[in-house]
């Protein structure tokens, strides 16, 4: 099972409850193809989560500079873009209509939130540079801060902060 089916359909159902997740996240905008909202995301009241995850590949791995390179483009380039996306989306005024891990349907674009938290989540090769993993955030002029963490720190995060306001509270820190 691949990085992000596991944390956005099994792991972050058990700890938000699948009432909170939703991990099949595309949905069709007017006068327009479907297109995916997040990777995953969680609604906690009127705070919103929503994750990119990026995984490479142990047989596309390769030296520090190929894994700098992949972590350059697809984590800090590509991740953050669709994060950029999905808050274009969010304003647009569009409906979001998308089905939690329940299958319920929820419109994600009808509620004002008082705050969206921004993750964008990587599982990297071993020979990922120290000052790569070193980076736990990237400040975006259209999106701000947004989060960036290896996917082995978020498991065991969660493993320690059990209640769902506890993990926001981290995110705040």
């Amino acid at each position: 099972m691949d990085v992000q089916t596991f944390i956005s359909q099994h792991h972050n159902a058990f700890v938000f409850l699948k009432e909170f997740v939703f991990a099949r996240t595309r949905f069709t905008p007017p006068q327009s193809s479907e297109v995916e909202f997040a990777d995953a995301v969680v609604l906690l009241g009127d705070v919103l989560v929503i994750f990119q995850i990026k995984e490479r590949s142990t047989s596309d791995a390769g030296n520090e500079e190929s894994e700098r390179r992949w972590f350059g483009d697809k984590v800090l380039g590509k991740a953050t873009r669709q994060v950029r996306d999905t808050l274009s989306y969010l304003s647009s005024g569009s409906p979001i209509l998308v089905a939690n891990e329940r299958g319920h349907t929820f419109d994600l674009a009808a509620n004002k939130y008082k705050e969206v938290i921004k993750v964008v989540m990587y599982a990297a090769g071993e020979n990922l540079p120290a000052d790569c993993r070193r980076i736990h955030h990237y400040q975006s002029s259209v999106a701000g801060h947004i989060h960036v963490v290896d996917a082995r720190d978020y498991l065991a995060m969660t493993r320690t902060l059990r209640v769902p306001m506890d993990i926001v509270e981290y995110f705040h820190f």
